[in-house]
């Protein structure tokens, strides 16, 4: 088993000609397995979608080569306390690009943490 923190990565330059290299959180690879699951990380003192958003779509514009290539990217983002029924609105009213996998009351504390993911 493989885990990369903070790798560069290339960028696709027919999907993002903004950047030529990205730097992703942390990059996980099974043993006997070619492809990676990419996790970006955020704690932000609100509900941060259109970030969250981003780096999901930073990691799926990421050049696909021989050695690597992602098939799914997480985003785990530490924030303010909201049901998790709030954040699936807020969500769907964005037409949010990835999928909320759950979200947790951090116990003891005034915060969440809260999982999406986009399949690549």
């Amino acid at each position: 088993d493989e885990i990369v923190k903070e790798e560069v990565y290339a960028q696709d330059q027919r999907k993002d000609d903004y950047r030529q290299l990205q730097r992703i959180d942390i990059t996980f690879r099974l043993k006997n397995k070619q492809y990676y699951i990419a996790l970006e990380l955020k704690f932000k003192n609100y509900l941060a979608l259109a970030e969250i958003e981003k780096d999901l779509n930073k990691v799926s514009n990421s050049k696909r080569s021989e050695t690597v290539y992602f098939r799914k990217v997480f985003a785990l983002l530490l924030h303010p306390f909201q049901e998790e029924d709030v954040i699936e609105q807020k969500a769907e009213r964005k037409e949010f690009a990835g999928d909320l996998e759950f979200s947790k009351k951090i116990p003891s504390t005034n915060f969440s943490y809260t999982v999406f993911s986009k399949e690549l």
